[in-house]
């Protein structure tokens, strides 16, 4: 397999000498000549001496170097082709940006050698010797070091694809961020290696021997298995004990030895599991993320630690940072040389004083079955607890928005950097905004969704991944302490977040309602962590947390996507609590949930073991535990609703379930406890935001609550009167579906309203609408034309964007009630040629989270003064000083009063 083949090279020009020239010869061995833009071809050159001589962007091609003695040289931009270097002494020699074809180093000797930003392919090592080497920026593919025997070999943002290291010695074997890919490492010995920041794909550890600190989950696997043949072989082989061994006091110092070597296997054991894990789902992650937002992901921490930051406007310098244990691989290095084009140099400079980051994680549904092309990423940069304090966090929260900014603008990702010490995390103050409510309950959930859904992109690791699981403080506080004594490398890779605290009785009114406000935005997702809520309040003072059941399971190496899985495990553990209390509705509207947050049905999952192939290669199939999973539900009708009466009515059972739901929490709150942990302030923020999300008032222009039909429901809208009903009453907008055969399209009634107005806010508040879309009309009073209103959902959609007027911060619903936005519509129905003001609709938002819809024939004549003075004296209400106010007429309007307002 492993076996050179030589390139074929077209054979010399007849009569062409083997012999260097007396030019080449002399150039050779004069020290401190210079060779630039040669081409030395088929030439012999055995045992030739060159010293302190300098080649530049020559071409060695099918020539032999063997037992050719180099010293002092340097080759920069030099191609080599099938060059035979076997038995070649190197000393003091530095390749710079070279490029090796088929090269033969057998049985060379190194000494002080340097590859720097290399090229190899079809090389063989096999057999070489030496010591001081040093691959800076090395691309080797398909090159064998069987039977190398190296020290002191250095590997710096390397990258090695299939290459052979079988039998290879290699003594004080350093590495940083380096990828081994389908790379042999059978038989090889790594003697006081340092593995830093490396990652190996596809590659074979038969019979390995690695010995030194690292993170990566084959190699620590490979490290177990020879620990444990090693003690397999030691078994019955030494000498009896010595008597002082036997009895007493030696027995015991025996039995503490033996304690203090079983607790650190088991400690690298846990962390072995947690490891493997946190690979595999970050090589999920990347896959769901696709080509270019895995190269983001894959730069992240170097766009981190640089002290530059792209903008807009061009590159900036921002504060740098240095991330414990990290180094980019050759992939991210280039990404970033790209990235920062002529600063790339200024860009991997890190400076002493920079920012000491301990890590960056990722939580929520990346790297799980639930990640998604539009699911955002939540980044939590932990800061070393000496920095702080530092002046310049500021600064360097600015520059995390900005990388923030260019994910969405250059890459379509959304990400959100969160800011944290270790304590802030310990104490569970998580760097969420004042309108996020992570506090108290909030907390303790937020924590566990870190332990269970953390992804460690860089940095130490959670201490928590090397404790058994289900153990209290006082078990936790004694692992960490044994952690310490029986393996300090592990424990100087960790951070010590503190374990989970449980969920006082009184606490979830408060967290069910802030969920309910969270349910807002991300209703699916909220469903099933609602349910976890409830699973929970079931079992007051100590729950079995979701994240100690999960690392139990990964602990046990039990595989399979509803165990390891996250969010799969979260689906499975809330539907096994409603299924046992008899809530078929809720199983069933928890399947609807997880179907929308991933894509696939788990009843299909459940039914069989086929599922995507895509699943069985990153969550390989394991059998479900007996009553592990709820049955399937039964198959949908042909009579069932389909299209957006489906989705509506979906929508009405996320309503109530939350409501069923809201109600259970808070009667059995009352019964454990009294209080619900919320603050007056909380209660404010929440109950107003609830209440512009359910409760009715005049002129409101209610929302389907929990429906977001996303971009591509609707192809079209068409608007007209409703037909069998008086003409001048009723206007209906319907939709034609889209994805569909246009010929088998049925356009669906969505709304019938006796204002058109009121219809065009509708469709937008309800985002059914978007600007480009296809509009048309049937039949429309005169005189009312379809330009008219495409004009005015326009002009809706402009002053209303759907974010910014339902979702607003929620510490707005601390101040009174005030308009910050409007839109007069005047004269939308009056002849064209009226010349006065005929009638308002007046659309406004409010700071608390509201649309209304109100309108007059009377008291108009403020208009004509200001749209402002309009609002305040013949409406009565409050406006924000920055409230935006636009006025909208219809294109052939004559009313005098619209002209002189937008002049």
């Amino acid at each position: 397999m492993w076996s050179r083949v030589k390139t074929l090279v077209a054979a010399p020009p007849a009569g062409q000498s083997f012999e260097p020239s007396d030019s080449l010869r002399r150039d050779m061995a004069t020290p401190g000549s210079q060779l630039h833009n040669r081409q030395i071809m088929w030439t012999n050159l055995d045992g030739t001496a060159i010293a302190a001589v300098v080649f530049s962007r020559c071409s060695f091609k099918a020539a032999s170097l063997a037992e050719t003695v180099l010293g002092g040289t340097s080759f920069t931009g030099v191609q080599f082709s099938d060059v035979n270097f076997e038995r070649a002494r190197f000393d003091g020699v530095t390749f710079h940006a070279c490029r090796f074809l088929n090269c033969r180093f057998s049985e060379a000797v190194f000494q002080d050698v340097r590859f720097e930003n290399c090229e190899m392919r079809l090389c063989a090592f096999g057999g070489v010797v030496g010591q001081d080497v040093s691959m800076t920026g090395l691309d080797a593919l398909e090159c064998d070091f069987v039977g190398a025997a190296l020290s002191s070999l250095s590997l710096v943002r390397c990258r090695l694809r299939a290459v052979s290291l079988i039998r290879a010695v290699l003594y004080d074997f350093a590495c940083q961020g380096v990828l081994f890919s389908d790379c042999l490492f059978e038989m090889a010995a790594f003697d006081r290696a340092r593995l830093a920041s490396v990652r190996t794909e596809g590659c074979y550890f038969a019979a390995s021997r690695f010995s030194g600190p690292t993170d990566e989950p084959d190699i620590l696997g490979a490290m177990a298995k020879d620990e444990a043949l090693a003690i397999a072989d030691a078994v019955g082989t030494g000498p009896p004990l010595p008597p002082d061994l036997t009895d007493g006091p030696g027995l015991r110092l025996l039995t503490a030895v033996c304690d203090g070597v079983l607790s650190g296997r088991d400690i690298r054991r846990r962390r072995l599991a947690m490891l493997a894990n946190n690979k595999r789902r970050l090589a999920w992650a990347r896959r769901r993320l696709g080509p270019s937002g895995a190269a983001f992901l894959e730069m992240l921490p170097g766009l981190i630690e640089a002290p530059l930051v792209r903008e807009e406007t061009g590159i900036r310098p921002g504060p740098a940072a240095r991330i414990a244990g990290f180094s980019p691989n050759l992939a991210a290095a280039r990404l970033l040389a790209t990235h920062f084009g002529d600063r790339a140099g200024e860009g991997q400079t890190i400076p002493e004083d920079a920012i000491a980051v301990e890590a960056v994680y990722t939580i929520g549904s990346v790297g799980t079955v639930a990640q998604t092309d539009d699911s955002d990423l939540d980044i939590w940069v932990c800061i070393a607890q000496r920095d702080a304090e530092r002046p310049d966090l500021p600064a360097f929260q600015d520059k995390l928005d900005a990388i923030s900014r260019q994910a969405e603008r250059d890459y379509d990702l959304e990400i959100h950097f969160f800011r944290m010490s270790v304590a802030d995390i310990h104490d569970n103050i998580f760097g969420y905004s004042e309108d996020e409510g992570y506090g108290s309950a909030q907390g303790c959930l937020l924590k566990e969704e870190f332990y269970r859904t953390a992804l460690v992109a860089a940095g130490k690791k959670p201490a928590w991944w090397c404790v058994p699981p289900g153990i209290g403080r006082d078990a936790y506080d004694r692992s960490l302490a044994a952690m310490g004594r029986a393996t300090p490398d592990v424990a100087a890779d960790t951070l010590d977040f503190g374990p989970v605290r449980s969920i006082a009785g009184d606490e979830y009114f408060g967290a069910s309602l802030w969920m309910i406000v969270k349910s807002l935005t991300s209703p699916f997702k909220s469903i099933i962590k609602f349910g976890l809520l409830e699973k929970y309040a079931a079992h007051p003072g100590d729950p079995v947390l979701l994240c100690e059941t999960l690392k139990g399971f990964i602990f046990a190496n039990q595989g399979g996507l509803w165990r390891c899985d996250p969010y799969a495990l979260l689906f499975r553990e809330v539907s096994r609590h409603y299924q046992e209390g008899g809530q078929a509705g809720a199983v069933e509207l928890l399947r609807q949930a997880f179907l929308q947050k991933t894509g696939f049905d788990p009843c299909d999952e459940y039914a069989s073991r086929t599922g995507e192939a895509v699943l069985d290669h990153f969550f390989p199939y394991a059998p479900p535990s007996l009553g592990s999973c709820p049955p399937p539900p039964a198959k949908k009708t042909a009579g069932e609703e389909e299209g957006f009466a489906r989705a509506t009515a979906l929508c009405d059972a996320i309503s109530t379930y939350f409501l069923k739901a809201y109600e259970r929490l808070k009667t059995r709150s009352t019964a454990l406890g009294s209080g619900g942990g919320l603050t007056e302030r909380d209660q404010t923020m929440l109950s107003r935001r609830i209440g512009a999300s359910f409760g009715r008032r005049v002129g409101k222009i209610m929302r389907l609550p929990f429906l977001r039909p996303g971009r591509h429901l609707f192809a079209s809208l068409e608007i007209g009167l409703e037909e069998g009903k008086p003409r001048e009453t009723t206007f209906a907008a319907r939709g034609e579906p889209a994805g569909a055969d246009r010929k088998a399209r049925k356009k669906e009634t969505l709304r019938q309203e006796a204002s058109v107005v009121r219809l065009a806010a509708w469709l937008v508040a309800n985002e059914l609408y978007r600007p480009g879309m296809h509009v048309q009309a049937t039949l429309l009073p005169a005189p009312l034309t379809l330009p008219d209103f495409t004009g005015l959902i326009n002009a809706v959609h402009g002053v209303f964007p759907a974010r910014e007027t339902f979702n607003p911060p929620l510490s707005w619903g601390l101040a009174g009630e005030r308009v910050t936005a409007a839109l007069l519509v005047v004269n939308m129905l009056a002849p064209r040629e009226e010349r006065g003001t005929v009638s308002i609709d007046t659309l406004y938002a409010t700071n608390w989270g509201e649309l209304f819809h109100l309108e007059r024939t009377t008291a108009l004549e403020p208009l004509a003064d200001s749209p402002r003075d309009y609002l305040i004296e013949s409406m009565g209400l409050t406006l924000d000083p920055d409230a935006r106010i636009e006025v909208f007429a219809p294109a052939k309007s004559q009313c005098q009063a619209v002209r002189r307002v937008k002049r």
